[in-house]
């Protein structure tokens, strides 16, 4: 108890201490949310760039390496496509140059399913 008093009337950490803890405490908080925020901005990227966790690209994956793939223990789902041709297509807003992809739609939606800027679902129905 006594201790306590004097620590009251004497305290032994001054102002300079006080302020140097409260940088402190600061900048570990800063640091800690900049930390997280970059490291989600760049999984977010990447899903957006690969459009699913993993990306195996090749000349040609026939259908029997797909089904080698799946078999593989922790794998979901994996989905085929076909990269083609850039293509000119004219709409009501003009002319853009389009690339031609061939995929199931249904197996790719299952790969993407919860990423950002996925495949839509709708489509692999017909609609």
């Amino acid at each position: 108890l006594v201790g306590a008093a004097r620590a009251v009337r004497e305290p032994v950490a001054g102002t300079a201490a006080v302020l140097a803890m409260l940088v402190a405490v600061a900048i570990a908080v800063f640091s800690s949310v900049v930390l997280a925020t970059v490291d989600r901005g760049a999984v977010v990227a990447a899903e957006r760039m690969v459009g699913a966790d993993i990306q195996i690209s090749g000349p040609y994956v026939d259908a029997d390496q797909l089904d080698t793939i799946r078999g593989v223990e922790g794998v979901a789902a994996v989905a085929g496509l076909l990269r083609g041709d850039y293509l000119p297509v004219t709409g009501p807003g003009g002319r853009v140059t389009a690339e031609v992809i061939a995929t199931d739609p249904t197996a790719l939606a299952a790969v993407q399913d919860g990423m950002v800027g996925a495949f839509p679902g709708g489509l692999a129905d017909g609609e």
